[in-house]
């Protein structure tokens, strides 16, 4: 107890003259022995400051060792003292290693893009103003002052309302800086109302497109260009930044884009951050039931209870309670690991759960809420499920918004085997060139006679188109999709390729039988 005092006094002595921070870890173990134990403490503190005489010193050692279990209370007191210490910095290390481990690097491309937007919005405001300032100039001269304004907000932009880029004596503190940056309303700053929903996000976003391509000097269909774009970010081509602005050039409907999977993002983020504080929470109480337990029975063991006498009954009732209790603590041991430890998946993550080895049979489900029991999904028809951690735990998961940003999903059409080579070849080519033009929703595409199959007269021909989309925005593959299949349809209608399937005038057993009895 004296070190801890000591440690204490002068670490805070520190603080208050030089200013200096003191490390997380430190701060952990002293709030974790603060308020234990108060008597021991006490009494300590009033030995080492009043001047007490040798004579009274010994008398006053005197009197308190003769109080009854006097020294049976200090040392349970400080056992108290030590072992919720222990277990507090422990547990707490063990969570804030678990959270950097699955929420830092998120956080951080997180607010990236944040700050990103911040300054993209800024430039905006800027464009806009110089217009208004000009709008009596001449066409030339106002593009002219549009551009310089945008260029001068790029340069000079600063986050003042908003602490960006919190330091910290250590990660998790800088995390949750980050974490404080995140939340609340999406705050797009220079003069924008902040947005509290999405349509507002939305809204801010098609506001701002148009100030943007007119800093670049560019018609509005044009679109923004990319590379001028990373140069207002100062990004490069590997940079976070890259990766959010893909199409090149940036139409409006893109740039909405970008700022809605940012809105969904901080608002995810939040959420997912919330719930696994909850599931912390809830393990913390587990375990500082346990240790309070421990605790009462040590004390009542210390005070007159013959150990021996209670350890047979002990024993039977806690083998007693595990056996009724087995399936849930063995649920809930799994789940804490499955949410805390391996966490496949987050609030608004979308996924598909299969049996290992086998095709995913149900549909795609986005994560509602989290706990360490179950998991509450939402599925792409609407419907709500609730599914337990333990049950997952041995079964595939596929999540979907950590799969690979551009998806290929295979689309197969059927040629009938009869049309001509060149048809064919024309028809391959005419596909490729369509999924070429339309660099917009298509990134690439490969396609392959993956059979031939001329029994039921027809070519089998694989598509393989690479999305410009995220795997998790069904809407947006659906519309690609559905417009390459009438492309498609329509190319093949117009070519006169039409596949009807052979007509079987008998069946392979009713065929038999007429053969046998025209041959005999």
């Amino acid at each position: 107890a004296r070190v801890v005092v000591a440690i204490s006094y002068t670490l805070f002595e520190m603080v208050s003259v030089s200013g200096l921070q003191i490390p997380s870890r430190v701060l952990i173990v002293i709030a974790g022995l603060a308020g234990w134990p108060i008597t021991t403490l006490a009494w300590l503190c009033l030995l080492n400051v009043l001047p007490f005489t040798p004579d009274a010193l010994a008398s006053l050692w005197q009197t308190v060792s003769a109080v009854k279990d006097f020294w049976n209370l200090c040392m349970w007191l400080a056992t108290c003292a030590i072992t919720k210490a222990i277990l507090e910095v422990g547990l707490q290390m063990t969570l804030n290693g678990l959270t950097l481990k699955h929420y830092e690097t998120r956080i951080q491309s997180a607010v990236a893009v944040y700050v990103s937007l911040r300054k993209l919005f800024a430039i905006a405001k800027a464009a806009e103003k110089a217009k208004a300032k000009h709008s009596r100039s001449s066409y030339k001269t106002r593009n002219a002052a549009v551009q310089g304004a945008a260029a001068d907000a790029s340069a000079n932009h600063e986050e003042k309302d908003v602490d960006i880029g919190v330091s910290g004596p250590s990660r998790f503190n800088r995390l949750q800086g980050s974490l404080n940056v995140l939340a609340g309303q999406f705050q797009v700053g220079a003069g924008f109302r902040d947005a509290s929903t999405i349509e507002e996000a939305r809204i801010r976003a098609r506001r701002a497109f148009y100030p943007l391509v007119k800093a670049q000097g560019r018609y509005k269909d044009q679109g923004l260009s990319r590379e001028k774009v990373l140069q207002w970010l100062g990004a490069g081509e590997k940079s976070i930044e890259a990766g959010i602005f893909m199409m090149d050039p940036l139409c409006e409907e893109d740039f909405v884009a970008v700022v809605e999977r940012a809105y969904k993002e901080q608002r995810f983020i939040t959420a997912s951050m919330s719930s696994f504080d909850v599931c912390n929470d809830i393990l913390w109480r587990f375990f500082f039931a346990g240790w309070l337990v421990s605790m009462v029975l040590t004390l009542t063991f210390m005070f007159g209870v013959d150990f021996r006498e209670w350890v047979m009954p002990m024993i039977t009732l806690t083998v007693s309670v595990c056996w009724v209790l087995s399936r849930m603590l063995g649920d809930m041991i799994q789940g804490a690991i499955f949410v805390l430890w391996i966490r496949p998946f987050d609030i608004g993550d979308w996924i598909k759960l299969s049996t290992p080895g086998h095709p995913a049979k149900a549909d795609e489900m986005a994560v509602r809420s989290i706990t360490l029991w179950r998991t509450h999904f939402v599925s792409i028809t609407g419907e709500q499920h609730l599914i337990q951690n333990s049950v997952m735990n041995g079964m595939c998961i596929t999540n979907l918004n950590r799969s690979a940003a551009s998806p290929c999903f295979p689309i197969k059409i059927q040629v009938p085997a009869v049309t001509a080579p060149a048809m064919v070849t024309e028809l391959v080519d005419s596909i490729r060139q369509y999924i070429t033009d339309k660099d917009t929703e298509w990134v690439n595409g490969s396609l392959l006679v993956s059979s031939m199959n001329f029994s039921a007269g027809y070519i089998a021909v694989d598509i393989w188109p690479t999305y410009r989309c995220l795997h998790q925005e069904f809407g947006a593959m659906s519309d690609s999709k559905t417009r390459l299949l009438l492309f498609i349809h329509a190319y093949m209608q117009m070519a006169g390729i039409s596949y009807v399937p052979p007509v079987e005038l008998f069946t392979e057993n009713e065929g038999s039988e007429q053969l046998r009895n025209l041959v005999f």
